[in-house]
């Protein structure tokens, strides 16, 4: 007799610098209402979500980190025991793509596990229209996957382009980050 579908229980986190939109992902994927007037995360925001995703459950507790240095301090307790990352920057913003070389640093110090599947995630897509447009290149991309695997140790790195605003997306981030979290596990 059948069981049905496997529950998973996954750890989320979203990191990357003030504004590129980390809470409004995360908004965007619970389908909660987006707010004009944003005020930045305070620390730590923590949302559960549950993904019906190629036969499994997962219940995601997604971890979306305050991008302000004056919480460098407590973000390290936050980072241990995750089963996935989304690394997000602006594509209007070339800055905060290169930036996270520092975050996935800070981020790799603190986990022990370095199969831990990591997606980078350009964000408001909606600003530029698409990826050509923005002053970030596909050779940038690839440069910072062979950094993040090579320098890092990590050995899933996935990209994507996203729009929080018009949900461009979204749900496709957390499916690529759930489908390569399956992979480590060995379900497909």
């Amino acid at each position: 007799m059948p069981l049905g579908p496997e529950i998973i229980v996954a750890k989320i986190i979203e990191l990357g610098e003030p504004f590129v939109g980390k809470t409004t992902l995360r908004r965007r994927f619970l389908g909660e209402s987006l707010h004009d007037n944003y005020l930045p995360t305070l620390g730590v925001d923590f949302s559960l979500k549950r993904l019906n995703y190629k036969n499994h459950i997962f219940r995601m507790m997604i971890w979306d980190l305050a991008g302000d240095q004056r919480y460098n301090t407590i973000r390290p307790g936050y980072y241990q025991g995750a089963n996935g990352c989304l690394a997000v920057y602006d594509l209007t913003r070339p800055d905060t793509f290169h930036g996270l070389k520092e975050w996935l640093k800070e981020f790799r110090t603190y986990i022990t596990d370095n199969w831990v599947p990591l997606v980078l995630v350009g964000n408001k897509l909606d600003l530029v229209g698409s990826f050509e447009n923005s002053e970030i290149s596909q050779e940038d991309v690839n440069e910072l996957k062979e950094y993040i695997m090579n320098e890092l140790g990590f050995f899933t790195v996935h990209h994507i382009l996203t729009s929080a605003i018009t949900g461009t997306n979204v749900q496709k981030s957390f499916e690529l980050l759930a489908n390569a979290m399956l992979k480590k596990m060995g379900y497909i």
